[in-house]
């Protein structure tokens, strides 16, 4: 429900600079001046989907270290050692011998349910 009391402070003509315009926005909605935004023709296209995966502290650690090492972002990393080990692996495999073999008392394997 929209607060009929709200003071809506008057949108600038302009801005000096971008921080100017990046302070005036991060404290202000732009739903608030609704009355200011024209409709536009550009369409956008998503073409690409970025996850976000826990990891755990001490594995991020040694993730920057690579990272910094190779002079790579963390990103970039994780998805070569991923797409490495995904495409030149039978990875289920590899991993059920891990889990067997060196984790036998982890709990740090998936388990099938």
């Amino acid at each position: 429900m929209k607060n009929k009391n709200k003071i809506i402070d008057p949108l600038p003509d302009s801005f000096a600079t971008e921080e100017e315009a990046g302070a005036f926005w991060d404290s202000h909605s732009t739903m608030d001046y609704l009355d200011h935004l024209e409709p536009v023709g550009d369409v956008i296209e998503i073409r690409k989907r970025v996850f976000e995966v826990p990891v755990e502290e001490d594995l991020f650690q040694r993730l920057q270290q690579e990272a910094r090492a190779l002079h790579q972002s963390i990103p970039k990393v994780v998805d070569h050692i991923l797409t490495e080990i995904l495409d030149k692996t039978q990875f289920r495999y590899v991993y059920k011998a891990l889990c067997s073999a060196t984790f036998r008392t982890s709990t740090s394997c998936l388990r099938p349910s």
